[in-house]
């Protein structure tokens, strides 16, 4: 998905020439630190967040604005941000802000992909309070669907055991 999400944001940005491209996954706590420290201030270019968990990024576009990371005109993409929606980092991308000359969303197959172009080089606004409550009621409804889900025995889950056979299978 987040390669797609890339592909996108290229023929978007009229940049399908060659391009150069240094590809980094990891966790962003770890990663945006050692980029800031190998590539220095203002050396990304483009950024991707396509974790499993939409209501993080907020966390990791701030982490990397706070390193200044990001290169005057960077491109944001985003992918999975409906499902577990993604409020605060939503707000931030938004054309009210003004931190990107351009936002969009692409839909793919049950989910957004939002790709943010044209970073302005402006401080991070401070989130209003009713932004940050939709991202707590967001992440709380969240974390029920999945618990009451198999509490309530709609549908059985998966025991102990059986996970942890899993885990193993997988490791």
């Amino acid at each position: 998905r987040a390669a797609a999400a890339l592909c996108l944001s290229f023929a978007a940005a009229g940049l399908c020439q060659s391009v150069r491209m240094d590809v980094r996954v990891g966790r962003s706590e770890q990663l945006l630190p050692q980029l800031r420290t190998e590539l220095g201030a203002k050396s990304v270019d483009m950024l991707i967040l396509g974790g499993l968990q939409g209501t993080e990024y907020h966390d990791d576009f701030a982490r990397a604005c706070g390193l200044e990371l990001l290169a005057p005109g960077a491109t944001v993409v985003a992918d999975r941000l409906l499902d577990p929606m993604a409020p605060e980092f939503l707000w931030q991308l938004s054309p009210t802000v003004g931190l990107f000359e351009e936002t969009f969303a692409v839909e793919m197959e049950d989910d957004w992909v939002v790709i943010a172009m044209g970073l302005q080089e402006r401080r991070l606004p401070e989130v209003p309070e009713e932004v940050t409550q939709l991202r707590f009621a967001a992440d709380e409804a969240r974390r029920r669907t999945t618990a009451w889900r198999y509490r309530d025995r709609l549908v059985a889950g998966p025991s102990r055991d059986e996970l942890e056979v899993e885990a193993s299978r997988r490791a």
